[in-house]
């Protein structure tokens, strides 16, 4: 318990705000920024025991981010690749009932030139239930423009034309936003291992 309090206030005490001097004003950052700034600093005056240390933290930081990032570019990956021959297994089997993965895989995007992975697409059920939330009031739009676009054909009255026309103009105002909102443009480089829909 000691050892965890400790840590607690290190941690603490590493975040807390102080103000500095950054060129003509004064800004606050936390006392661990103060001091890898002022490390770095000394380390471009040239003292070497602050360069040796300054390059050991880095190193260290820089490697352990690597490490990070390989284990979740393998995971990701691994995931897409197992769940991508599950589905395959499924569809050759002719089996229905069960759901699909969330993240499906289709929505893992794979970047082997950058070494990337990212989702596009729901990550949770409940981004699905929102995703979906959002696809049928898209249809709803949807379905409201034809209406309206069936009733501007057959409507004379000026008035109920110009309420047609601005709900139409609203409808399909809403359905942009949707789409946009909804439909993430992959980056170039990027694959799918395969091309199922989610």
């Amino acid at each position: 318990m000691h050892e965890e309090r400790m840590k607690r206030i290190i941690l603490e005490e590493a975040y807390r705000g102080i103000t500095v001097r950054d060129g003509q004003r004064d800004v606050s950052v936390p006392i661990v920024q103060a001091v890898i700034r002022s490390l770095a600093v000394n380390a471009v005056k040239g003292q070497h025991r602050a360069q040796r240390l300054f390059a050991e933290l880095l190193a260290s930081v820089e490697t352990s981010n690597k490490a990070l990032h390989e284990e979740y570019f393998n995971a990701a990956m691994d995931y897409k690749i197992a769940w991508e021959r599950e589905l395959d297994r499924r569809e050759r089997l002719g089996i229905t009932d069960l759901p699909d993965p969330v993240p499906h895989p289709d929505h893992g995007i794979i970047d082997m030139k950058l070494g990337t992975a990212q989702i596009q697409g729901s990550s949770t059920h409940e981004e699905k239930a929102a995703l979906e939330r959002w696809q049928k009031r898209r249809q709803d739009y949807l379905e409201e423009v034809v209406w309206l676009e069936e009733q501007l054909a057959t409507e004379e009255e000026p008035r109920l034309r110009q309420i047609f026309e601005e709900d139409a103009v609203r409808s399909r105002n809403l359905i942009d936003i949707i789409d946009t909102a909804l439909s993430p443009v992959p980056k170039p480089g990027s694959t799918r291992l395969l091309g199922r829909n989610g």
